[in-house]
């Protein structure tokens, strides 16, 4: 094995140097982990039990300067339709050139950028259904995010034990989707065309960690205006922004002290957007701004850390962008119950602060761990535009106990653990009442079980009803377990399954299976399949103001009933040629349908009471895909209508990336990616008929050929 100097970090000045170094070597047969400088299974840390390498002399100054262009082209093909778009195109062949660049500004810190990066290799998100009013978290996996973004983290202290904690870095916000439209500009369109992500035009970061003990990491990315091509009603051609053109920047810095068991840090994110007066005040602020500091101190022989940081959020924009803030999902200030929230319309700016605290026993002699945390986010606290949070206004506390033993007499490893966490919101609403229990075991023969059980005690939703009045969550206990056998062995495989049910009459069923195959040492195949059977009663479906509903505020607050039946499986297999070549092959088929029914409306808050229509309250009734509401039959309150939301959704995934480092650093793609996709209003649910259905769907083909090649030493 050879480590270029180049990608190492040390003074070359110095005339004798002693590094910290460990190596480890895993035995698959014997699921054990020998280390070269022993590492007790009751210490804490990794970095801080590395041996000595002592020694080292006369080291010159390698040159740290890489530069890796590339050059793309892709040929996407949909699906042949008729029709009068006149922006459909059956084929579309487009190619794109940019640059990495990493250079070594100093042995300590490093300086790496991208000019219009391309991540066509990297794997597409799952397909999946959402129904609540919060967006999906997606995880990062476009290498120059991820390369070190170890040095962005903040917010999270070290615990066993957090609840909705905020990300105050998400990267998945440089490059996203498009947020404008034409009819959200008020354009009568009548065809559109959507750029699928905004460009990033440039991207750098410096980081590193200095020898007096300071880790560093800054980051600024810049992306380009993006717009759509429309066509109107009556014919007219026009170009609309449908993206702002962003600058987002991300610092972090922290000081090591008292050998390395005491830090103190300070972050900081800016994002300004050049709205220039155009519709996107309606709706985006023009600038948002998070600053926090943070802290850890290991004492007790490094048994025992606290940890906290404190972080203050302030987003600026049109009073008609802040006001769409406040009632965002995140916070809802206009809830019609609250006595402490409410929305000013006059606002152009938005503040708020968070919090978490915590003290952990993380190693020791004996037996038990234990963490402490507390966390609390104001309820104007509010960093969606570079971050990820799905609410403010929490107060938050929560406690795990821990009893392990590292070396039992029948098993190789065990651990249990019990806990109790509680939460309310700032109008004392306790939204958090809950237990939790769960295990672990790990077996002689590398066979191992893990379980988590949770009750709910007596609680609120106060999100539930989108704005709408605080409801009583019924109690309800929930069970997932796993069994995982030797992934030593050629075969292996791990099987589990969720369990949910509450007194109202909810419930959850879940099963998983992955099976893993190794036929040859360079080639894994692995299938897992997932069912998901789940009905709940509290479906939201929409809000009607009615004065005569007095009893919710002047307002009739939908529900219905819902199953959901969800099927979605992962095929993989991965194939090593050489060193230098692979295959990477990924399949996912996903099925979800949701049969509504019991439409019905809140009867009383701080309960979990409905009257369903046609049963308790009125008369439904359903037409060409409507439904129709006479909510006290006719007599002071107008009928109401809403569309019938039964859904059948089908997706098919596919992946193939093919890579050939040709020579060192350098590398040539071919990917393959083909999606599948069909939507209709059917409740019904029969497998069969769904993973048929999936392959009658046309097939969107992507093929992208991507080279670059690397400079350095």
């Amino acid at each position: 094995m050879k480590i270029p100097l180049s990608q190492l970090r040390f003074n070359s000045k110095a005339d004798e140097q002693t590094w910290g170094i460990n190596f480890q070597r895993s035995i698959a047969r014997t699921g054990e982990e020998i280390f070269w400088k022993p590492t007790s299974q009751n210490a804490s840390g990794i970095v801080s039990n590395f041996g000595d390498l002592k020694g080292i002399k006369q080291l010159s100054e390698p040159r740290r300067l890489e530069v890796m262009p590339y050059v793309s082209a892709d040929f996407t093909r949909i699906p042949d339709q008729t029709t009068s778009d006149p922006y459909y195109q059956r084929n579309d062949l487009s190619g794109r050139v940019g640059a990495d660049v990493k250079y070594g500004i100093t042995s300590d810190l490093t300086l790496s950028a991208t000019i219009n990066p391309d991540f066509g290799q990297v794997e597409a998100d799952p397909a999946v259904i959402n129904l609540t009013a919060n967006e999906n978290f997606y995880s990062e996996r476009r290498p120059f995010f991820l390369e070190g973004r170890d040095i962005f983290q903040f917010g999270e202290t070290k615990t066993f034990i957090r609840y909705n904690s905020p990300t105050p870095f998400y990267s998945r916000r440089i490059g996203r989707s498009p947020q404008g439209s034409p009819n959200r500009a008020g354009v009568d369109s009548e065809y559109s065309t959507m750029p699928d992500l905004t460009t990033i035009a440039t991207a750098a970061k410096l980081s590193g960690k200095t020898k007096n003990g300071w880790s560093i990491g800054l980051m600024d990315a810049y992306t380009l205006q993006e717009n759509a091509e429309f066509t109107s009603q009556n014919g007219n051609d026009g170009t609309l922004a449908v993206e702002p053109a962003t600058n987002y920047l991300v610092g972090r810095a922290k000081k090591d002290f008292n050998k390395g068991n005491t830090y103190l840090g300070g972050f900081a994110t800016a994002v300004n957007r050049s709205l220039n007066g155009r519709y996107f005040e309606d709706f985006l602020h023009s600038s948002a701004y998070v600053g926090g500091l943070d802290y850890e101190h290991q004492f007790a022989d490094q048994n025992w850390v606290a940890s906290g940081a404190f972080s203050m959020s302030s987003v600026h924009g049109s009073s008609e962008a802040i006001a769409r803030t406040q009632q965002s999902p995140v916070r809802y200030f206009n809830r019609i119950d609250s006595d402490v929230l409410s929305v000013d319309p006059a606002k152009t700016s938005l503040q708020g602060f968070s919090t978490e605290m915590s003290i952990k026993k993380q190693g020791g002699d004996d037996n038990w761990l234990a963490a402490l945390t507390y966390s609390q986010s104001s309820p104007g606290y509010e960093i969606n535009d570079l971050g990820f949070q799905t609410r403010a206004d929490l107060k938050w506390v929560g406690g795990v106990l821990v009893y392990r033993e590292i070396d039992p007499k029948y098993v190789r490893y065990y651990e249990f653990f019990a806990g109790y966490d509680s939460g309310w919101n700032y109008d004392g609403d306790q939204i958090r009442n809950s237990v939790l229990n769960g295990g672990y075991i790990s077996f002689n023969n590398q066979w191992s079980f893990n379980y988590n059980f949770g009750y709910n005690f007596k609680q609120y939703y106060d999100r539930i009803s989108r704005g709408g009045p605080v409801l009583e969550r019924p109690k309800d206990w929930n069970l997932i377990a796993n069994i995982n056998t030797d992934r030593s062995k050629d075969i292996s495989f791990n099987v589990g399954g969720n369990l949910r049910r509450e007194i109202a009459g909810e419930y959850d069923n879940a099963i998983w299976f992955n099976v893993r195959y190794r036929p040859t040492s360079n080639i894994q195949l692995s299938f897992g399949p997932e069912y998901r059977n789940q009905v709940d009663i509290d479906q939201y479906i929409t809000a009607v103001e009615d004065g005569n509903a007095t009893h919710t505020y002047g307002s009739r607050y939908v529900f219905s009933d819902i199953e959901q039946h969800t099927v979605s499986a992962n095929l993989r297999l991965n194939w090593t040629f050489s060193p230098t070549m692979s295959l990477q092959t990924y399949i996912r088929p996903f099925v979800s349908t949701g049969d509504f029914s019991r439409f019905k409306e809140v009867a009383e808050p701080y309960t979990y009471n409905y009257d369903v229509y046609g049963e308790d309250l009125g008369t439904i009734s359903e037409q060409n895909g409507n439904y129709t509401v006479n909510p006290d039959g006719g007599r002071s309150s107008s009928p109401f209508t809403f569309s019938d939301p039964d859904f059948n959704f089908r997706s098919l995934q596919g992946n193939a990336v093919f890579r050939w480092e040709y020579t060192p650093g350098s590398t040539l793609y071919f990917v393959w990616q083909q999606q599948r996709e069909d939507y209709s209003k059917i409740g019904a649910f029969d497998l069969g008929d769904q993973l048929n259905d999936i392959f009658d769907a046309k097939p969107t083909n992507v093929f992208l050929i991507k080279l670059s090649y690397w400079f350095g030493s």
